[in-house]
Protein backbone atom coordinates (compact mmCIF):
# COMPACT_ATOMS: atom_id res chain seq x y z
CA UNK A 1 0.00 0.00 0.00
CA UNK A 2 1.36 3.33 -0.60
CA UNK A 3 0.08 6.49 0.97
CA UNK A 4 -0.01 9.04 -2.44
CA UNK A 5 -1.35 12.28 -0.54
CA UNK A 6 -1.37 12.18 3.34
CA UNK A 7 -2.38 15.32 5.19
CA UNK A 8 -4.28 13.06 8.15
CA UNK A 9 -0.73 13.05 9.66
CA UNK A 10 -1.10 16.49 10.17
CA UNK A 11 -4.22 16.14 12.97
CA UNK A 12 -3.46 15.63 16.50
CA UNK A 13 -3.56 12.33 18.04
CA UNK A 14 -6.98 11.55 20.03
CA UNK A 15 -6.89 10.81 23.66
CA UNK A 16 -5.88 6.93 23.21
CA UNK A 17 -8.85 5.58 25.22
CA UNK A 18 -11.43 7.77 22.63
CA UNK A 19 -12.71 5.40 19.63
CA UNK A 20 -11.58 7.01 16.19
CA UNK A 21 -13.83 6.94 13.52
CA UNK A 22 -12.29 5.57 9.98
CA UNK A 23 -14.47 6.44 6.71
CA UNK A 24 -13.88 4.96 3.85
CA UNK A 25 -14.75 8.21 1.31
CA UNK A 26 -15.34 6.73 -2.54
CA UNK A 27 -16.29 10.99 -3.78
CA UNK A 28 -20.17 9.70 -3.81
CA UNK A 29 -23.34 10.35 -1.66
CA UNK A 30 -23.03 7.58 0.48
CA UNK A 31 -19.32 7.96 1.92
CA UNK A 32 -19.90 11.72 1.74
CA UNK A 33 -23.06 10.90 4.20
CA UNK A 34 -21.20 8.30 6.27
CA UNK A 35 -18.10 11.24 7.27
CA UNK A 36 -20.43 13.62 7.85
CA UNK A 37 -22.78 11.77 10.61
CA UNK A 38 -19.11 10.40 11.39
CA UNK A 39 -18.32 14.01 12.13
CA UNK A 40 -21.39 14.78 14.12
CA UNK A 41 -21.29 11.71 15.97
CA UNK A 42 -17.13 12.03 17.04
CA UNK A 43 -16.61 15.26 16.42
CA UNK A 44 -13.45 16.47 13.40
CA UNK A 45 -10.65 15.52 15.83
CA UNK A 46 -12.32 11.95 16.46
CA UNK A 47 -12.73 11.32 12.23
CA UNK A 48 -9.85 9.90 10.01
CA UNK A 49 -11.21 9.80 6.04
CA UNK A 50 -9.25 7.98 4.02
CA UNK A 51 -9.50 6.61 0.07
CA UNK A 52 -8.13 3.82 -1.56
CA UNK A 53 -7.74 5.38 -5.38
CA UNK A 54 -7.75 2.17 -7.70
CA UNK A 55 -5.95 4.35 -10.22
CA UNK A 56 -8.95 4.25 -12.21
CA UNK A 57 -10.48 6.85 -11.02
CA UNK A 58 -12.65 9.05 -12.72
CA UNK A 59 -10.65 12.19 -13.08
CA UNK A 60 -13.84 14.39 -11.97
CA UNK A 61 -13.97 12.14 -8.45
CA UNK A 62 -10.26 12.63 -7.73
CA UNK A 63 -10.55 16.28 -8.17
CA UNK A 64 -13.82 16.53 -6.05
CA UNK A 65 -11.66 13.83 -3.27
CA UNK A 66 -8.64 16.39 -3.49
CA UNK A 67 -9.64 19.84 -3.57
CA UNK A 68 -13.41 20.05 -3.04
CA UNK A 69 -14.73 17.91 -0.48
CA UNK A 70 -11.56 17.97 2.21
CA UNK A 71 -12.76 21.76 2.68
CA UNK A 72 -16.43 20.91 2.37
CA UNK A 73 -16.06 18.30 5.24
CA UNK A 74 -13.42 20.40 6.93
CA UNK A 75 -11.39 17.16 7.04
CA UNK A 76 -7.93 16.44 5.12
CA UNK A 77 -8.38 12.55 3.24
CA UNK A 78 -5.68 10.33 2.76
CA UNK A 79 -5.66 8.73 -0.60
CA UNK A 80 -3.81 5.19 -0.27
CA UNK A 81 -3.43 2.70 -3.11
CA UNK A 82 -2.25 -0.70 -3.37
CA UNK A 83 0.86 -1.63 -4.67
CA UNK A 84 1.78 -5.01 -5.84
CA UNK A 85 5.86 -4.28 -6.08
CA UNK A 86 6.58 -7.73 -4.06
CA UNK A 87 3.65 -9.32 -5.94
CA UNK A 88 5.70 -8.78 -9.55
CA UNK A 89 8.58 -9.74 -7.99
CA UNK A 90 7.59 -13.26 -6.43
CA UNK A 91 5.58 -13.91 -9.96
CA UNK A 92 9.24 -13.22 -11.95
CA UNK A 93 10.91 -15.38 -9.51
CA UNK A 94 8.52 -17.95 -10.23
CA UNK A 95 8.65 -17.32 -14.41
CA UNK A 96 13.03 -17.40 -14.29
CA UNK A 97 12.75 -20.65 -12.06
CA UNK A 98 9.97 -22.76 -13.19
CA UNK A 99 9.13 -21.97 -16.74
CA UNK A 100 11.59 -23.41 -18.57
CA UNK A 101 11.54 -26.57 -16.91
CA UNK A 102 7.78 -26.87 -17.56
CA UNK A 103 8.78 -26.70 -21.37
CA UNK A 104 7.92 -23.02 -22.15
CA UNK A 105 10.31 -22.16 -24.92
CA UNK A 106 13.32 -19.62 -23.49
CA UNK A 107 12.41 -16.90 -26.14
CA UNK A 108 9.01 -17.07 -24.31
CA UNK A 109 10.40 -16.64 -20.92
CA UNK A 110 12.53 -13.66 -21.59
CA UNK A 111 9.88 -11.96 -23.48
CA UNK A 112 7.22 -12.82 -20.52
CA UNK A 113 9.94 -11.07 -17.93
CA UNK A 114 10.46 -7.80 -20.19
CA UNK A 115 6.62 -7.23 -19.70
CA UNK A 116 5.97 -8.19 -16.15
CA UNK A 117 6.96 -4.62 -14.59
CA UNK A 118 4.35 -2.83 -12.39
CA UNK A 119 3.25 -0.09 -14.04
CA UNK A 120 2.33 2.16 -10.61
CA UNK A 121 -1.53 1.74 -11.93
CA UNK A 122 -3.43 -0.32 -9.25
CA UNK A 123 -5.68 -1.71 -11.67
CA UNK A 124 -3.48 -2.31 -14.67
CA UNK A 125 -1.21 -3.76 -12.10
CA UNK A 126 -3.75 -6.16 -10.67
CA UNK A 127 -4.57 -7.04 -14.17
CA UNK A 128 -1.38 -7.76 -14.74
CA UNK A 129 -0.78 -10.28 -11.86
CA UNK A 130 -4.57 -12.15 -12.73
CA UNK A 131 -3.61 -12.63 -16.19
CA UNK A 132 -7.09 -11.39 -17.01
CA UNK A 133 -9.71 -8.20 -16.44
CA UNK A 134 -12.05 -8.52 -13.81
CA UNK A 135 -15.94 -9.92 -14.83
CA UNK A 136 -18.79 -10.70 -13.53
CA UNK A 137 -17.14 -14.24 -13.06
CA UNK A 138 -14.21 -13.14 -11.70
CA UNK A 139 -14.49 -10.34 -9.18
CA UNK A 140 -11.34 -9.27 -7.55
CA UNK A 141 -11.18 -5.67 -7.91
CA UNK A 142 -12.98 -4.43 -4.89
CA UNK A 143 -10.72 -7.37 -2.68
CA UNK A 144 -7.29 -5.97 -3.78
CA UNK A 145 -7.79 -2.53 -4.79
CA UNK A 146 -9.78 -1.36 -1.83
CA UNK A 147 -10.64 -3.77 1.11
CA UNK A 148 -7.16 -5.22 1.56
CA UNK A 149 -5.15 -1.59 1.21
CA UNK A 150 -8.07 0.28 3.81
CA UNK A 151 -7.61 -2.98 6.31
CA UNK A 152 -3.84 -2.33 6.21
CA UNK A 153 -4.11 1.29 6.36
CA UNK A 154 -6.24 0.58 9.83
CA UNK A 155 -3.88 -1.45 11.06
CA UNK A 156 -1.10 1.28 10.61
CA UNK A 157 -3.33 3.47 12.31
CA UNK A 158 -4.49 2.10 15.35
CA UNK A 159 -0.74 1.36 15.94
CA UNK A 160 0.07 4.86 15.33
CA UNK A 161 -2.30 6.49 17.29
CA UNK A 162 -2.81 4.08 19.63
CA UNK A 163 -6.72 4.12 19.93
CA UNK A 164 -9.70 2.07 19.26
CA UNK A 165 -11.12 2.39 16.11
CA UNK A 166 -14.19 2.13 14.37
CA UNK A 167 -14.60 1.42 10.86
CA UNK A 168 -17.13 2.55 8.34
CA UNK A 169 -16.75 0.51 4.79
CA UNK A 170 -20.06 1.26 3.69
CA UNK A 171 -23.51 2.86 3.79
CA UNK A 172 -24.59 4.33 6.67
Amino acid sequence: MTAIHSPAALLPAPASSDPVAVVSISGGKDSTATALLAIERYGRQRVRLVMADTGHENPITMDYVRNYLPDALGLPIEIIQADFIEDFARKRRYIEAQWEAKGVPAERVLRALDLLHPTGIPFLDLCMMKGRFPSRRAQFCTEFLKRLPLDKHMIGLARRLGAPLESSQGRP
